[in-house]
């Protein structure tokens, strides 16, 4: 095995075990969302902007599911009363912006999206 070989193996199992399967690739589609079901805990995945983002599928406010938000310019608008989060960061942008979207990190590993088992922490989100 070439080094080059060995380093994409070594980064590959690194993330593996940090990471649990939430679904094919092609299972989303641009602008939408996919509600799924990783170890027991309801995440909804977004994709924007070619990019996928995993969140908590509960409305911080309400404590409803998020199926059926909308995306629009990067954020996820919850479909029960219009609140706004930043999808990256979870941010809460208004009307109600005192409760965050948990947000989780996601791996593309070839053609499945993976997100890691713990929420991002604070000091994560801005990356």
């Amino acid at each position: 095995m070439n080094s080059d070989a060995l380093k994409a193996s070594s980064t590959l199992a690194e993330h593996v075990p940090a990471c649990r399967f939430a679904a094919r690739r092609d299972a989303l589609e641009e602008g939408r969302t996919l509600a799924v079901e990783v170890e027991g805990q309801a995440i909804l995945l977004c994709q924007a902007r070619q990019q996928v983002y995993a969140v908590e599928n509960r409305c911080p406010h309400q404590g409803k599911t998020m199926d059926g938000a909308l995306i629009r310019r990067g954020q996820l608008i919850c479909p029960h009363h219009g609140a706004r989060f930043d999808l990256h960061t979870g941010e809460a942008l208004g009307p109600h912006t005192r409760c965050a979207l948990t947000t989780y990190k996601v791996h593309l590993i070839d053609s499945d999206v993976m997100i890691e088992r713990r929420a991002r922490a604070e000091s994560e989100r801005g990356t």
